[in-house]
């Protein structure tokens, strides 16, 4: 996750990238909370390489389950 965090944060558009483990253990549920500047700014980090070979690859097919919530601020 560090990586991932350190890329993320680093994106153009990205405002705030934290990863949270609300229960306290490491082997439960890990929330993302990301901001981004707009949609674009969120579309190009869904289809960055290292959004892709940190998340979609490797992490994703060992989920059991997995939400996105998108909520839009004016």
């Amino acid at each position: 996750m560090p990586e991932l965090i350190q890329q993320s944060r680093a994106e153009p558009g990205c405002l705030g990238y934290q990863a949270y483990r609300p229960d306290g253990d490491v082997n439960g549920d890990l929330v993302l909370v990301e901001r981004y500047a707009d949609q674009s700014a969120l579309d190009a980090h869904r289809g960055s390489v290292h959004f892709r070979t940190i998340v979609l690859e490797p992490i994703v097919p060992l989920l059991a389950d997995r939400h996105a919530v998108v909520t839009k601020v004016r």
